[in-house]
């Protein structure tokens, strides 16, 4: 299942991104991470 989700930090932020498993899709771009965790409230990413 594909969820979009938003993503801010330091003035940056982008319009279309989703989450898919352990996959998050930046506009197309994909990126892979070793950990996608999340609360009510957070998406907290860690990487290797």
């Amino acid at each position: 299942m594909r969820t979009k989700v938003s993503l801010e930090g330091e003035g940056l932020s982008f319009s279309e991104i989703y989450m898919n498993g352990r996959t998050l899709d930046l506009s197309g771009l994909t990126l892979n991470f070793d950990q996608i965790k999340t609360d009510s409230n957070n998406v907290f990413i860690t990487s290797s």
